[in-house]
């Protein structure tokens, strides 16, 4: 971006190309339409960057639930009491 395309617009973004058309180029509905070109990308990627999230999500939950359920408000383990001092076995 800070090379404005670089050399032979090399390293143009599609946004910056967008931008360039309409406003410095003066056809705005041109600029328009590369703009709106890129939208179903960007839906796609919004979306698949959700669903990578949602599942990380869910994961966590699911770890977090197995833990609840192992581990009891007592102390307790598996069913197991924790020994202590003074227990004779």
């Amino acid at each position: 971006m800070l090379t404005h395309g670089g050399p032979a617009n090399a390293t143009h973004l599609f946004a910056t190309y967008a931008f360039d058309i309409g406003m410095s180029a003066g056809v705005l509905g041109m600029g328009a339409a590369v703009a709106l070109a890129m939208l179903p990308a960007l839906a796609m990627l919004m979306r698949g960057a959700h669903a990578v999230s949602e599942a990380g999500i869910v994961a966590h939950a699911a770890l977090s639930d197995d833990r609840r359920a192992r581990t009891r408000p007592d102390g307790t383990s598996d069913g197991r009491r924790a020994a202590s001092s003074g227990d004779a076995s």
